[in-house]
């Protein structure tokens, strides 16, 4: 299309191509653009290039010539792959101005060694807790696994007994957050009940003090 902005050469987009190419609409880098010669010159094919991908064969080929000949050809490449896989798309094809703010993004993992253990599905409740912290930090729900590292670590009772006795003496010396906060819930809850209960004897001795005054006004 004639009213789009050139793109830049090394810059990356978010290109949206017509419906009929929208297979192809990703953010891609722009490597090189071309005349339509250029192209030919470079031993690229259009059919095979840019219509086929998107399940089109010679005869939209045929039907969009004098557009693609007048059309640049832009070299495109999905910035996070190493591998060759450019695309070759006619401007034409491109339905609006490319857009160019994007930038990367990340998707974030933790991995922690956490320490021995005589069954890692003791772990399992700390999942819970670990969701709520990023949930309410993040907005994000996260799916937590523990696996075992290695292939494990031969100890005597009495060495396991002294590894776990360390880990207890470390619970007293740091706040538990976490702890405290289930603390707080369980008080919580036990204020709301108490509250509920004294609701219901104030609605209780408001009702019986009515029936008291209708008896006395009788």
């Amino acid at each position: 299309m004639g009213y789009l902005i050139m793109p830049s050469v090394g810059s990356a987009y978010k290109f949206v191509f017509e419906s009929r190419f929208s297979d192809l609409t990703n953010v891609y880098e722009v490597k090189k653009i071309m005349t339509y010669n250029e192209f030919l010159a470079d031993g690229r094919n259009i059919l095979s290039d840019f219509y086929e991908p998107c399940g089109l064969s010679q005869s939209d080929v045929d039907k969009d010539l004098a557009k693609i000949r007048e059309s640049k050809i832009l070299k495109l490449h999905k910035p996070d792959h190493k591998t060759d896989d450019d695309i070759y798309a006619p401007l034409f094809a491109v339905e609006n101005v490319p857009d160019c703010n994007v930038k990367r993004y990340y998707n974030v993992g933790m991995v922690s060694k956490v320490g021995i253990t005589e069954d890692p599905n003791d772990l399992d409740y700390m999942k819970n807790t670990f969701v709520e912290v990023v949930e309410s930090s993040l907005g994000i729900t996260p799916d937590p696994i523990f696996t075992t590292i290695g292939e494990g670590v031969w100890l005597t009772d009495d060495e396991y007994a002294a590894e776990v006795a360390k880990r207890d003496k470390n619970k007293l010396k740091v706040m538990n957050f976490f702890k405290k906060a289930k603390e707080l819930e369980v008080q919580l809850s036990e204020a709301k009940t108490k509250i509920n209960a004294y609701e219901q004897l104030i609605v209780k001795l408001h009702k019986e003090n009515e029936a008291l005054r209708q008896q006395l006004g009788e």
